[in-house]
């Protein structure tokens, strides 16, 4: 039983940290607390699954913080179906949404997202950088 429990504890770490269980937004302010967008994607890991909590649904998420970074991900989902209708991001005029590296932009799915009022210089609501 000693060995089991020394081989068991092992592979059970591994699963969990192999595997992403979902990021859930339950908020629509970008103020770098758990719930919102910007840390639930950072909190993703690879081949996270970012989902909007029904609680939120029909609200906009305000992005006002700069640009959320995609860039240390081997694959990230970001589902916006909230009981049946998208979700819509809202940048600040000065800044654009997301800012996705070439690296890994092949890896990114976004679904069932609006993008309004984000603007640049360069890009619009979101920049793959080095395309």
């Amino acid at each position: 039983m000693k060995n089991f429990t020394r081989l068991s504890l092992p592979l059970i770490l591994f699963l969990f940290s192999t595997f992403s269980f979902g990021q859930v937004v339950t908020k629509t302010v970008d103020d770098g607390t758990p719930g919102t967008l910007r840390v639930e994607i950072a909190n993703a890991g690879a081949n996270g699954t970012v989902t909007f909590d029904s609680s939120i649904q029909g609200q906009s998420i305000n992005i006002t913080n700069g640009d959320i970074d995609i860039s240390a991900f081997v694959g990230l989902t970001i589902d916006g179906n909230n009981g049946g209708s998208s979700t819509t991001l809202v940048g600040s005029s000065a800044n654009r949404i997301f800012d996705i590296s070439t690296l890994i932009a092949g890896a990114i799915s976004i679904n069932n997202i609006e993008f309004a009022n984000s603007t640049s210089v360069i890009g619009g609501a979101v920049l793959v950088s080095g395309a």
